[in-house]
């Protein structure tokens, strides 16, 4: 067991799982067990925070984009690009309310909804 699923559980203890800093420690994990190549609890823990954060994230939408952005990199590299761009699509808008179209990240995704890419690893911003 990892130091980050540590805390992510001593958060859920404490706070609960819809707790915006414990769906934070959530998002962490996914991305790190996406890292590791664990596609499966990579996309499971992804969609947990989606299922429990909008509501209790609004006040931290970009957490949200990151979430989705995470999740598509999943989906993409298991070959389910619709859903993948549905996702950056969706991120990609939380960027542009967010950060008025200024958001580096925002090119990023736009330039990978119009490739083939299916790399998985976390978009490098320029």
């Amino acid at each position: 067991e990892s130091l980050l699923q540590r805390a992510w559980q001593a958060s859920v203890d404490t706070v609960g799982a819809d707790h915006p800093h414990t769906l934070e420690l959530q998002r962490l994990l996914a991305e790190s067990l996406l890292a590791q190549g664990r596609m499966d609890s990579a996309e499971q823990a992804f969609r947990s925070v989606l299922a429990l954060g909008p509501q209790r994230m609004a006040r931290h939408s970009n957490r949200l984009a990151w979430t989705r952005c995470g999740l598509a990199r999943t989906l993409r590299a298991n070959g389910q690009r619709e859903e993948s761009d549905r996702l950056l699509t969706q991120a990609a808008a939380d960027f542009r309310r967010n950060y008025g179209g200024r958001h580096s990240l925002q090119a990023v995704i736009e330039k990978l909804l119009a490739s083939r890419q299916t790399d998985t690893r976390p978009p490098m911003l320029s």
